[in-house]
């Protein structure tokens, strides 16, 4: 998605509108995660749109570092963890994959 703003209304602003719009931007996304797979892909997607690696995102999210690549490779964590996790990177929940349980 592209974003075009008419950069003239905000004279003298322009280096930190460019500043802001070169960096990532939280998405607005929902999902449902019928597989484990899957939850594991859109995370992994998403920590490279925004950029992040798994101990920026782990420092972010308050876990530890094994939960983020518990959830990389396995697309499973604690539930607690994995919202906080999911959370942080802008994903909204509809539900987990039944039988989620680790």
């Amino acid at each position: 998605m592209e974003t075009t703003i008419e950069l003239s209304r905000w004279t003298g602003m322009e280096p930190e509108i460019r500043e802001f719009l070169s960096k990532p931007q939280p998405r607005q996304m929902s999902f449902y995660f019928n597989t484990t797979d899957k939850l594991a892909r859109v995370i992994k997607d998403e920590m490279g749109y925004q950029g992040l690696n798994e101990s920026e995102l782990a420092n972010k999210a308050g876990v530890e570092g094994g939960v983020i690549e518990s959830l990389i490779t396995e697309g499973k964590a604690d539930v607690a963890n994995t919202f906080k996790v999911l959370n942080t990177l802008g994903i909204k929940v509809l539900a987990l994959p039944a039988g989620y349980v680790r």
